[in-house]
Formats: C-alpha cells, sequence, structure tokens
C-alpha cells in the first residue's frame, strides 16, 4: 500500500548518513523521494521538498497535500527526511511543527520513522553543533537539563509527544547505533521492502568532529568581529542606547571584519560527573521510550 514516510530526525542521528547513502538507494517506481538531498549545501531540493516543509512551518506550500495525494494514488509511496521538523525556531516549538506535520498529512496512510541516539551524547553533539546559540544560554549541563530545545532528547518527553499527535503504531524508532553498525531491516523493509539487499549497508559517517585535547572543534570560527564584541558584551556594555547606535554606523566594517576568520571555536568535552549527573536525570524517561517501542538506553 503506498504512503508517506517522514523521517523527522533527531538530529545528530545518522540522518544526513541515511539522507546520502540510504535513501536514494532505496527508489524505484514504487517510492519518490522528496528529500533531504546530501550535501544540502550543494544540491537544490525538490519543489515539493520545500512546500512540504514551508506547510509545516507555515510559510507557504500550498498545493503540496494535492500533489502528494496524486503521487499516493498513482500506487507510489513518498519519503520525506527533514530533521529541522524535531529543532525549535523563533516562534515555532518542535512540539508545533509535529502538530503541524499531523495536520498536513491528515488522512493519507503514512508512518513516521524517528531515529535515536545515546541521549547524553547525542545531546553533546547538538550543542556544539548548535554552539553559538546554546553557549548564550547557559552551561552544557543547565541546556541538557532545561533548555527547550534540548528536550527532544528527554525521551520519555518526545514518546508522550510523538504518542499523542501520530498514535503508536504510526511510529516506527530506530537506534543510531543500529543504523552506523548496519543493522538497519526494519528501516528498510518499512520505506520499500523491494531492496531487502541494502538490509545490512554499512552507512558512511557524515558530520563527524575533530577533537583538539579534551575539546571538540565545532564548525564555527571565531572571527574578529566576536574579538571586538567580547568586552564589550562581558561589562554589559551592549546594553547601553549609545552602542546599539554605534552598532548600526558601524555595520558595513562590521560585515567585512565576520569574514575575517581567526580561529576555529572549540567546545570541552563534558566531565564524567556531568555525563553521569544528566545521564541519571533522563533514565526515567529512557524507560518510558523502552515500555512504548522496545528502544532504549538504560
Amino acid at each position: 500500500m503506498s504512503r508517506v514516510i517522514v523521517h523527522i530526525g533527531l538530529p545528530k542521528t545518522a540522518t544526513t548518513s541515511l539522507q546520502q547513502d540510504l535513501f536514494p538507494r532505496l527508489v524505484d517506481e514504487s517510492l519518490l523521494y522528496l528529500g533531504v538531498k546530501q550535501p544540502r549545501t550543494s544540491h537544490e531540493q525538490c519543489q515539493m521538498f520545500t512546500n512540504f516543509y514551508q506547510a509545516v512551518i507555515g510559510t507557504g506550500g500550498g498545493g503540496v497535500r494535492q500533489r502528494i495525494g496524486e503521487q499516493l494514488a498513482a500506487g507510489r509511496s513518498v519519503l520525506v527526511s527533514e530533521e529541522l521538523l524535531t529543532v525549535s525556531q523563533k516562534g515555532l516549538s518542535w512540539r508545533e511543527k509535529l502538530k503541524s506535520l499531523s495536520t498536513l498529512l491528515g488522512d493519507f496512510e503514512y508512518k513516521i520513522l524517528v531515529t535515536v541516539r545515546e541521549p547524553v551524547t547525542a545531546l553533546f553533539s547538538f550543542y556544539v553543533e548548535l554552539y553559538p546559540w546554546f553557549s548564550k544560554q547557559g552551561s552544557f549541563v543547565n541546556c541538557a537539563l532545561n533548555d527547550d530545545y534540548m528536550r527532544i532528547y528527554h525521551y520519555g518527553e518526545l514518546t508522550d509527544t510523538l504518542v499523542k499527535i501520530f498514535g503508536k503504531e504510526k511510529i516506527l524508532v530506530c537506534r543510531f547505533e543500529d543504523i552506523v553498525a548496519g543493522n538497519i531491516a526494519a528501516l528498510v523493509k518499512m520505506i520499500n521492502p523491494r531492496f531487502s539487499s541494502c538490509n545490512t549497508l554499512t552507512l558512511g559517517r557524515q558530520n563527524s568532529r575533530l577533537s583538539e585535547g579534551n575539546r571538540i572543534i565545532t564548525h564555527h570560527n571565531f572571527s574578529l568581529v566576536d574579538l571586538v564584541r567580547y568586552p564589550y558584551r562581558k561589562f554589559g556594555l551592549d546594553k547601553l542606547g549609545f552602542v546599539a547606535l554605534l552598532k548600526n554606523a558601524a555595520e558595513p566594517v562590521t560585515k567585512m571584519l565576520r569574514r575575517a576568520s581567526i580561529a576555529h571555536v572549540s567546545v570541552p568535552r563534558p566531565t564524567s560527573d556531568d555525563m553521569e549527573l544528566i545521564r541519571d536525570r533522563l533514565r526515567p524517561e529512557n524507560l518510558i521510550m523502552k515500555r512504548e517501542f522496545q528502544v532504549g538506553y538504560d
């Protein structure tokens, strides 16, 4: 039976590897893969994929339901993979995105694919990924336990949200650890069972980070603007009105300085005590997901 399959991430759970190395291989006359096409920065995403995401976040996408319906009526399943569906943005939480996705899917036959990872490792990887944002919110431990962006990795809360919105029978949860080990038979069977030859496919590791001693190097750069900005932020001068006026006047120079990278930003690894503290706090959450989906972490 044709259906819509939506892979919603989570971020840092081999999403890019799946999008680059697996999903395109499952395409045949019975399956249309809309995207994300990887590498994201060098591929123009198809209009139908763009409209799908726009419809979820409320910025457009008119007519995409009709086009999906036409594919389903022709006996063709539609696969969408976008981890941003579980990433909050200004004015729109990850929960609101999932509710909007449910509305968009409506009465279509559909499945939701969720990829998860050992939560403390995933939390730190996500912290590194969005370090410029999280560093302004507080320490890694504080963000991991309290920041709403991070609550997608609080698996009890995630499970409750998914089941409430979509229903348990619509959801397949797969572990990052199984995916990178090539144990993807259940995932392949759900998407396109014709490709059982891909059941043990070894996926490439994308977006891995370099380390330097006890620090992880991010893909963010420290520019001359950051060097200038640090002192006046540290001492609260950025709150003064005249500083805002100077900032606006200096914008042309700021743009030039922003392009002058002087170092990579690196993030210290959390201590073993910090990791264990977070792990202990999240253990009851893990058990909820394990109870519902037989997938989890102790």
